[in-house]
């Protein structure tokens, strides 16, 4: 005979932020305009003729971060009703608030899609002779790789996830203001083919974004690689998010010690899955060795790199050990997920070397195109370092497109309340329990 389940009720101001968040939210997106704006300024007047080709290249790498973790929220939201989860229905609006800055990171793409048109980025928007060997793939790309639909397809990777993330949190605060229960069931309905849309349009963003900064390269898995660095690191600001709110006396009643537990679970489930996509990925270029495959990482792993190019290999080094194997370490034991403060260290160490791994993918690409390469043979290999010197144009940035995203979502949050209330599976969550 099983016991009666108590229905837990939820205090209505723990699930409200209040006039201080706004505030909070206000100035943090005030704070990243003037950072973003303070950034450009420096790269333009301060370094002179190279300073807008590395401010270009730090607003790429911190605005790729900042877009993986609204993409990632949007893939949690999207599982959560696609699963009929019930452990994550506690936590699942404050996703829904992280997904819904994809608008923002629409307009925050714009600069991007200038320095395309200017041919100040991307090295496939100039004109390249179609004899030179290195860019005779470039040129047979030419029908997909154009100004025109590149242009198109940006505007249709914002409309459609911005559109999923729109329905997602629409759907889910209308269900607060009416307790419809078939609000969950069109959640669900949307889920499926929303799902299988997420995965295409993922897949080429990424490589638009960030793939053809090498355009005479290719990998099959780069949607798959750019995913699994974005749900990690949605993960893991989720969880110091989550904490932060606990702080100030949000969620204490909906937000357990159960879910966090299960949070470090999936990220520690993502560093595994990282890794082995990074090294599938690897592996294969390298056991094959085709030039136009391993290009990529003759730029930031070769044993023949020389001088201040060396750098790059230990950066290499760091991240296959900051990014896996001291993670896999840190996280594995049960008592450290439920520490918050051991866990949290970890969330943000993931959070840093995710940026690191945007830095390595983004970097030796703009270096080698810009002029910074010796040219032997069909392909040249990097002959510069690690730009330290440039390093704050990287730390204002990164501030900036922080503030702008967490700005923007604590606004957003602001509108409803923090739980989705009358989520059929609320309770479920609320009594989710694990016998340590």
């Amino acid at each position: 005979m099983g016991h009666p389940v108590t229905y837990i009720t939820l205090d209505d101001k723990e699930l409200r932020l209040g006039e201080r968040a706004q505030k909070l939210g206000l100035g943090l997106f005030g704070l990243g305009l003037v950072l973003v704006v303070v950034a450009a300024l420096l790269g333009i007047f301060a370094y002179g003729e190279e300073g807008l080709v590395h401010f270009l290249r730090a607003y790429l790498i911190n605005y790729a971060f900042a877009l993986s973790l609204a993409v990632g929220a949007l893939f949690f939201v999207l599982l959560h009703h696609l699963t009929r989860a019930g452990w994550s229905a506690s936590m699942r609006r404050w996703a829904e608030c992280l997904a819904m800055t994809i608008p923002l990171l629409a307009l925050l793409a714009i600069p991007l899609i200038v320095a395309a048109w200017a041919d100040a980025l991307y090295p496939w928007t100039a004109q390249i002779p179609a004899e030179e060997k290195a860019y005779t793939l470039v040129a047979e790309k030419r029908p997909f790789l154009n100004l025109p639909f590149f242009t198109l397809r940006f505007i249709v990777y914002f409309v459609i996830l911005g559109g999923l993330a729109w329905l997602m949190w629409r759907h889910s605060t209308r269900q607060d203001e009416t307790g419809d229960l078939a609000e969950s069931k069109r959640l669900g309905a949307i889920s499926a083919p929303g799902m299988l849309v997420y995965a295409l349009v993922v897949t080429v963003f990424s490589m638009d974004l960030l793939m053809t900064l090498e355009p005479d390269w290719f990998s099959t898995i780069w949607g798959v690689y750019f995913f699994a660095g974005a749900v990690l690191g949605f993960v893991a600001f989720m969880i110091l998010s989550l904490a932060a709110l606990h702080a100030s006396g949000k969620l204490s009643s909906a937000i357990t010690r159960e879910h966090q537990h299960d949070l470090g679970k999936l990220m520690f489930a993502f560093v595994i899955f990282w890794a082995y996509i990074a090294f599938s990925q690897f592996m294969l270029q390298w056991y094959a060795t085709i030039p136009e495959e391993t290009i990529f990482y003759q730029r930031r792993a070769s044993a023949h790199l020389e001088g201040d190019a060396q750098q790059w290999v230990t950066l290499s080094y760091i991240l296959m050990a900051g990014h896996f194997f001291i993670p896999l370490f840190g996280i594995l034991s049960r008592w450290v997920k439920l520490r918050k403060g051991l866990l949290c260290f970890w969330a943000a160490w993931l959070l840093v070397f995710h940026w690191i791994d945007l830095y390595w993918i983004v970097t030796p690409s703009v270096l080698y195109h810009h002029g910074y390469a010796a040219t032997e043979g069909a392909y040249g290999t990097i002959t510069a370092g690690i730009p330290f010197g440039y390093a704050p144009l990287d730390l204002l940035l990164f501030g900036g497109m922080a503030a702008l995203l967490v700005g923007a979502t604590l606004l957003i949050a602001r509108r409803n309340r923090l739980v989705a209330i009358r989520d059929p599976r609320l309770q479920e969550s609320l009594h989710f329990h694990q016998p340590f």
